[in-house]
């Protein structure tokens, strides 16, 4: 899949520059999401078409090898190489994970609640499931502004080629490669439910290993929440650590 040559005639100024990385982060994850976010956090201003690169080299973590076009033909045209070169002009290399301190005390609980809060949790902080759940039914994985911003400069810059992503509704859906899909071309993607979420966040709440709970299986996910809510602790051992929540401090925190 060739590349569009990229040119300097659209010089316009524009916000919200882009400050994505091509991770292969879940679709609809808290993690893509905050790849979104970090979108609009910066202010550089760039040129459309640099903007457009930076877009597609960040967004290629909504793609993947299934899709067609899939990653890898995004990874050779011109715009995604050019997106890596303003990329790195304007943040210098990735930090690598083990030099991420905000990384190294994420847990599943902490980056939930930062999702819904914006902000790492605290000491004393509650996250609800019920407000996890009402976070992601207001944010569905098919209007995700990154996919937007995403198949909008797909379609400037690769308009030969089809994108491989639609949105409809609200939802999402990935064009696939029929050779490899049995003929079909267009898979919904489906976000991983709250309860799914919420299991993880009570295994870290009480402090048990990934397949049990005192030896007995974890209950599957489709019956969360047997918590409803849980309280931070703080950092303990380079962790956001929490527990169960009292009543008294899910009536306090509602």
């Amino acid at each position: 899949m060739a590349g569009k040559s990229l040119s300097a005639k659209d010089n316009r100024n524009l916000v919200g520059a882009t400050n994505l990385s091509p991770a292969d982060f879940p679709l609809g994850s808290p993690e893509s999401r905050a790849a979104a976010r970090a979108i609009l956090a910066s202010a550089n201003r760039i040129s459309r078409s640099d903007m457009d690169a930076r877009i597609l080299y960040g967004g290629a973590c909504y793609i993947n090898a299934r899709t067609s076009p899939s990653s890898s033909d995004l990874a050779v045209t011109d715009v995604y190489r050019r997106g890596k070169e303003v990329y790195l002009r304007q943040h210098g290399p990735p930090l690598l994970i083990h030099l991420d301190t905000h990384h190294l005390r994420l847990t599943s609980a902490s980056l939930a609640f930062e999702t819904v809060f914006k902000r790492e949790p605290k000491a004393g902080d509650v996250l609800r499931f019920d407000q996890l759940r009402e976070w992601q039914a207001t944010h569905p994985g098919g209007l995700h502004i990154g996919i937007k911003w995403f198949i909008e400069a797909w379609e400037r810059q690769l308009s030969e080629t089809p994108c491989p992503l639609k949105q409809q509704d609200g939802r999402l859906f990935h064009r696939l490669n029929t050779v490899y899909s049995k003929g079909i071309e267009w898979e919904e993607q489906v976000a991983r439910p709250t309860e799914s979420d919420w299991q993880q966040i009570e295994k870290e709440a009480l402090n048990k290993s990934y397949g049990e709970m005192g030896g007995e299986p974890w209950p599957p996910a489709n019956t969360m929440p047997t918590i409803p809510a849980v309280t931070f602790m703080g950092v303990v051992d380079g962790k956001h650590r929490c527990r169960p929540a009292t009543e008294t401090e899910i009536q306090a925190g509602r």
